[in-house]
Parts: C-alpha cells; structure tokens; sequence
C-alpha cells in the first residue's frame, strides 16, 4: 500500500457528504461554531476522504450551512483503507473526552473579548475566577437542590444518589486505558 497523501482545496459544500454514521450529536456545537466563524472567519478546514466524504469537520460543515456560505477549505487525505477512516473519524470525535480547562488561564485569556452569552456562558467561568482570590474554592462546593442531566434538548432531573452513582461510574469509564467506547454506549454495556 503506498502512502497516504494530502491536498488542500476549495470545494463546493454541496460536493461534501457528511458521513451517516457520525455518531455526534451536534446542535449545541453548531451554534458555537457559527459565532466563532461570525467572529474570526472560517479558518480550519474540513477533512476529507479521496470520494469527498466527510471524515472531521462535520460540526464546521454544518455550520457553514447555516450561514449559507456555498464552499470551504478542505484537506482530502487520499489512499487510506475504510478501516483507517473509521479509527481516524471516532478517534478524532473522542479528542475532546481527554481535555481539561485550567479555568484560571481562561478567564485571563476570554477577559475582554465579546462573546455571545448565550451560546459560551464565558462570563460563569470568568466569575468564579474573580480578583477575591485564587479561583480555588477552600471547600467541596454545596450541590445544587435540583441536580439534572442534559443532554441535547433534553433536560432530566436526578437524585442527590444518581448523580453520586453517575459519578462513580464515569470515574470508573475516564480511568479505564484503551477504552475505545463512548461514555453512553460503555454504560448501557454494563447495564446488559
């Protein structure tokens, strides 16, 4: 097999097909990514495979629909097998399972810039790093009265004991090595 190759290009977003099984859910992030678009540009491009099938990049791809832009810079890796488009595709959607925010450097970071409210909620992280002290809490915050699962547009409200069960299990789910599931599809494997 020779080596996969790359080339940049602008395509029609009409000529890019998103993958059926993206296992994203993705409306939140659609949001997100078309006030960053509104604010900076299109920047990053859409990934894409020899036939123009989308491998990364279907959150910006949407987006870009949205605010009916008609093409987009793409990067078309050519030459890989299915088999490596499937382990590229899911390992590039679970990249975000593995960061944490130094919240302290974000607050520096976002202070002062102009961010819709409504779709970053910057100003909730900003507040808990306030000038009156280290953003540190000296304790174990108070639960709220009503804890709820989101997910989607769907809102769940949960017991003081689920949560802690929930909890417990994504601490058992983050620490496993080489866990290759998703959170949700791990969990109703241990419930079979």
């Amino acid at each position: 097999m020779s080596k996969p190759w790359k080339k940049y290009f602008t395509a029609g977003l009409d000529q890019l097909k998103p993958s059926a099984d993206n296992p994203r859910i993705n409306g939140e992030a659609v949001k997100a990514t078309m006030e960053s678009i509104r604010k900076c540009g299109y920047i990053s491009p859409i990934i894409v495979d020899d036939d123009l099938n989308v491998q990364a990049g279907h959150t910006r791809l949407e987006a870009l629909r949205e605010l009916e832009h008609t093409e987009a810079e793409v990067l078309q890796i050519r030459g890989l097998s299915e088999k490596a488009k499937r382990e590229f595709r899911n390992l590039d959607n679970r990249i975000l399972d593995f960061f944490r925010l130094d919240l302290e450097k974000l607050a520096d970071e976002v202070a002062g810039l102009d961010f819709d409210e409504d779709v970053f909620h910057i100003s909730e992280l900003v507040d808990a790093f306030s000038d009156e002290g280290d953003g540190v809490p000296d304790e174990e915050p108070a639960a709220p009265t009503q804890l709820n699962l989101r997910f989607g547009k769907i809102t769940a409200p949960m017991t003081d004991e689920e949560y802690k069960v929930l909890q417990d299990l994504y601490g058992e789910y983050s620490g496993g090595a080489g866990n290759t599931q998703g959170f949700v599809t791990w969990l109703l494997g241990r419930m079979a």
